[in-house]
């Protein structure tokens, strides 16, 4: 978890990174004006200043395949940043406009690093390859989501989505609990497994051969 930059101060409202082929991760603090760069070497040292544009109002940061950091100022305009630190103003076309602000992304051994909190801090989600499945073999996990808040009392609905490639005859089963009482990570872990429901109806064998949806409960 990283929450200052270089200069010692708290990091605020961090709108977009990426990462160039190196395993360099660039994040723009809009806040401040600026774009920081967490060397892969010095992980644990956190961030450094790059650059020497003088930004306003910078929006999005993009490393192209030539390990150029393009930074979009709605104000001062497009600047492409090359390796040497020197940047060049460039002229604002159509498809630069299109940039999107992204709040993740992966290096190439699938760790994730996610701005949270608000923009003040990064995070770093380290990817671990893992096959640890119960006494019966069957392998578990458990999501536990931020509270999400339909402003309709006993509203239940929730949606699902599971990506990667399963070996045929592959049987994936959700469950779900839903609660209008705020509950914290104890207590939901200690919710017995009768009070789970299930969330994909009918059998789930052989995914990936056709879509499966869930439907709202709203009962």
């Amino acid at each position: 978890m990283v929450g200052e930059g270089p200069d010692g101060l708290a990091l605020t409202d961090l709108i977009d990174l990426d990462m160039d082929s190196a395993g360099n991760l660039y994040v723009l603090e809009k806040g401040r004006h600026r774009v920081l760069k967490l060397p892969l070497s010095y992980r644990e040292r956190g961030f450094s200043e790059i650059g020497k544009v003088e930004l306003q109002e910078p929006e999005n940061i993009y490393v192209d395949t030539e390990g150029k950091l393009q930074i979009l100022d709605s104000k001062a305009g497009y600047f492409v940043l090359g390796t040497d630190g020197i940047a060049e103003k460039m002229d604002i076309t159509p498809s630069i406009q299109g940039m999107v602000s992204r709040k993740r992304t992966h290096d190439s051994r699938n760790n994730m690093y996610l701005i949270i909190d608000n923009g003040t801090r990064l995070r770093l989600l380290e990817y671990v390859k893992e096959y640890s499945p119960d006494p019966e073999g069957v392998f578990k996990g458990m999501y536990l989501s931020k509270p999400v808040d339909s402003q309709v009392q006993k509203t239940k609905w929730y949606r699902f989505m599971l990506e990667g490639s399963f070996p045929r005859g592959t049987t994936v089963e959700f469950h779900y609990y839903i609660s209008d009482e705020f509950l914290d990570e104890n207590e939901l872990r200690g919710i017995p497994e009768s009070k789970w429901k299930e969330g994909l109806p009918g059998s789930s064998v052989v995914q990936g051969e056709k879509k499966r949806c869930t439907l709202p409960d709203r009962t």
